[in-house]
């Protein structure tokens, strides 16, 4: 009778550390609120048919075209700027704005804007960084170039 409580007693200190639950995660930010805030490009990776490039991107460089800053809020809305070109005479100016609605799922990240385009994104939270992939008809040749935008706070 002793063994079998001695096994009894054995077993159940055994299994103590499996009932202790973890206190930390409580105090965790849902990984939904870890986007709101301003995020901004500092890196864009641009393909065509046979040709890839990485650059850094700031506001003022070499590759400010790539340079945007996108605010999300968390109502589900982003208010995302950036530099545009005018059609004539291709000057670049800064502070078009473009307001989407936003949805996580995972890391999927899905905006729309008011026109209902769609723009496809990948969200990396606990890396702090999103990977925005746009796709772009290029006016200057038959070909179509994909530049993925990476932002980060």
């Amino acid at each position: 009778m002793k063994v079998i409580k001695f096994l009894s007693m054995l077993m159940l200190a055994m299994a103590m550390p499996l009932l202790v639950s973890c206190g930390g995660d409580d105090d965790e930010e849902p990984l939904e609120n870890v986007i709101v805030g301003k995020w901004h490009s500092y890196k864009a990776t641009i393909s065509a048919a046979n040709f890839k490039k990485t650059v850094d991107v700031t506001q003022n460089g070499e590759n400010a075209a790539f340079y945007m800053e996108a605010t999300f809020s968390s109502n589900g809305t982003v208010v995302v700027k950036g530099w545009n070109d005018d059609e004539n005479n291709q000057t670049m100016y800064w502070g078009t704005e473009e307001k989407f609605v936003y949805t996580i799922h995972g890391n999927d990240l899905s905006l729309t804007a008011e026109n209902g385009e769609k723009i496809g994104a990948k969200y990396y939270p606990k890396d702090k960084f999103i990977i925005w992939t746009m796709l772009v008809k290029d006016k200057y040749s038959d070909g179509l170039i994909t530049s993925n935008l990476y932002f980060k706070k």
